[in-house]
This record gives structure tokens, C-alpha cells and sequence, in this order.
């Protein structure tokens, strides 16, 4: 009986003209495939891989601080009422506050629940006026307090001033 061989199957081979099957598992891109393959695989279990564990704990301590304003310690400048009770006060120089971004200046009237003026310095200004009217007599509170960013000090450097 006469063997058949499906032309379709069968390449020549260019270098040695034997017909192998085109397409195979050992066709020539697919042997470099394995080829690379296996030898990626050698290397790989030739060598460990990394493998990391950790046991126990290690704790670092917090610290945690905050920075408490202080307040001014010297104000100088002059005040002056006229008979009208109208207080002025000419500020000339005050103590300035580490890390301060600006300061907080108040005049207030005299009684029990005072009218205040307020004024915003910033921290380089110097010098100001501030002004506050009462109908009252009695002695004028001035403030002055040390801001950083949005937060005061706790306690403002306090002159009490007394009109005759």
C-alpha cells in the first residue's frame, strides 16, 4: 500500500533538505522559546530567592511638644487723655516674640464690661497709634499679645494706664 504524506505538513528543510513538520513544538522560534525558558528557570533555582520575616516588635518612643507663646516683655511709647476722656497711646518699640508672625494690640475702657479697640500689627511693624473714647472714668487696660499664625500667647503683656 502507497504511503500518503499531506504536502501541507511537510516544509524542506533549507540547510540539510530533510522535511521536518512546520509549526511543530521544536519548530525553530518555539525551540528558542524553551531554550530561554529553561535556562531562566536554572538560573532561578540556582539561586534563593529573597524571603524576609520579621519577628518581634520594635516601638520608638513619641515625642510630641508644642510651642507655648510667651508674652512680650517690654512695651515703651507715651499715652495722653484729653478731657473728653479720649485715651491715645503712641507706641514706640516693644520686646518682640520668637517665631512670631504678628501681634495683637487692645486699648480698652474703663468698667466692668469695657469697650476694647483692636489693632493687628505685623511682625515687623514697630510702631502705632491706638485711640479708644469712653464716657467713663477710671483707668485704660492696653494688651499687647504675640501671635503665631492663628494661635495667641497665653497671657498678653498688660499696662494699665490712668487718665487724671
Amino acid at each position: 500500500m502507497p504511503t500518503h504524506h499531506r504536502a501541507d505538513s511537510l516544509v524542506p528543510d533549507d540547510v540539510t533538505g530533510v522535511r521536518t513538520r512546520a509549526g511543530g513544538p521544536w519548530s525553530r522560534p518555539t525551540r528558542w522559546i524553551h531554550v530561554l525558558l529553561l535556562l531562566g528557570v536554572a538560573v532561578f533555582s540556582g539561586t534563593t530567592l529573597a524571603n524576609a520575616g520579621f519577628t518581634g516588635q520594635a516601638i520608638a518612643p513619641a515625642q510630641i511638644s508644642t510651642y507655648d507663646i510667651p508674652a512680650s516683655t517690654s512695651i515703651t511709647g507715651t499715652y495722653s487723655c484729653d478731657s473728653r476722656r479720649t485715651m491715645t497711646v503712641n507706641i514706640t518699640a516693644f520686646g518682640r516674640v520668637d517665631r512670631a508672625t504678628g501681634y495683637t494690640l487692645s486699648l480698652a475702657e474703663p468698667g466692668t464690661s469695657p469697650a476694647t479697640t483692636v489693632q493687628n500689627l505685623t511682625a515687623s511693624q514697630t510702631t502705632t497709634t491706638i485711640t479708644r473714647s469712653t464716657s467713663r472714668a477710671g483707668n485704660f487696660t492696653l494688651n499687647l499679645t504675640a501671635r503665631v499664625g492663628a494661635w495667641t500667647s497665653d497671657a498678653p503683656l498688660t499696662r494699665i494706664l490712668t487718665c487724671p
